[in-house]
């Protein structure tokens, strides 16, 4: 048994998605007696909730993707345990409140033989009591800190942030806000009310403490929220030097989020998130105190900030301006 997983683990070493599953499909047969079941010639059925609509699409369709040509795979080489494989799946929107019922389906009506988790945090922990109750061996596909709230035994999470995932989001950005000169003094915290923006909102916490920085600002938006101007006005008006956004894609139309939360994205990409001049960005390559001084214009409203688009020379409040209160 630990030969055929080691030797799984090592086959998708490349594919994420795949090495879920063999390791997955593999815990199965400590539950399904081999013989008898290959007996009967059913396929080892392996249940899930996607998100293929709504705002993780882009991440559940290539995972799903991932996933069939796994199955593809290992029935082509005869399968596992001496049956086939065959995964029963069902979109759930990007909705958290689609996957108790998809989770319940899976194993009353599809009566699948192991059930695994979608894609992110949010929807895992719904789907969370449903694997206790039924006493599931249960593995994450990216989710931050899904059973810190559980403690759930048979709870296993595949993501790459190590044994203390909710600081591990922002230590290394915090770690190099630190040795800029001059150094920042003053921070904002903004997460999304639920699951993983509230994980990593706590990590943000710790790591804002331990650096020795001021929080001026730490508040929650709604999760379903699309319009973010008023955050971000409310954020510019404690003139921050520094801004952690612990944000979750919404549960968007299949056309996603567009139109004004996208050019906010955009803008918020770019000046506060500059990337090194190097990548051929010029505007990347200005200082905090710009990138914060433009997001201070775009918060003042679209038509204010077009009025003075390209005039970032003029006197405008600079971000290190406030760091006497």
């Amino acid at each position: 048994m630990h030969m055929l997983l080691d030797l799984k683990i090592r086959r998708y070493s490349d594919a994420v998605s795949g090495a879920f599953f063999a390791i997955s499909a593999l815990l199965a047969g400590a539950f399904v007696p081999s013989s008898a079941a290959a007996q009967t010639g059913e396929p080892i059925k392996i249940g899930y909730s996607m998100a293929l609509t709504g705002g993780l699409a882009p991440n559940g369709k290539s995972a799903l993707l991932a996933q069939k040509i796994w199955e593809e795979d290992v029935n082509a080489r005869g399968g596992l345990l001496g049956r086939l494989v065959k995964l029963v799946y069902y979109d759930d929107q990007t909705n958290p409140a689609t996957v108790p019922g998809i989770y319940t389906k899976l194993l009353d009506i599809d009566k699948v033989d192991l059930i695994i988790g979608g894609y992110g945090t949010n929807l895992l922990e719904s789907a969370m009591p449903i694997a206790m109750q039924r006493r599931k061996v249960f593995i994450g596909l990216i989710g931050t800190a899904v059973n810190s709230t559980f403690n759930y035994v048979n709870y296993f999470s595949m993501i790459p942030t190590g044994p203390d995932p909710k600081p591990s989001y922002t230590k290394s950005f915090l770690d190099l806000a630190v040795r800029q000169n001059p150094k920042p003094k003053t921070v904002a915290i903004v997460a999304a009310d639920a699951g993983h923006g509230l994980y990593t909102a706590e990590g943000a916490r710790e790591n804002v403490k331990a650096a020795g920085l001021t929080v001026v600002y730490d508040r929650r938006y709604p999760s379903a929220t699309t319009d973010l101007v008023p955050v971000v006005r409310a954020i510019a008006e404690t003139n921050p030097d520094l801004v952690i956004v612990c944000s979750y894609p919404p549960r968007l139309g299949r056309h996603g989020a567009g139109g004004q939360r996208g050019r906010l994205q955009a803008e918020n990409d770019r000046w506060c998130h500059g990337r090194p001049a190097e990548h051929g960005d010029q505007g990347s390559a200005r200082s905090p105190a710009q990138r914060l001084d433009k997001f201070r214009l775009l918060a003042a409203g679209s038509e204010d900030a077009v009025r003075r688009r390209g005039r970032l020379d003029e006197k405008i409040p600079s971000a290190c301006g406030g760091r006497g209160r």
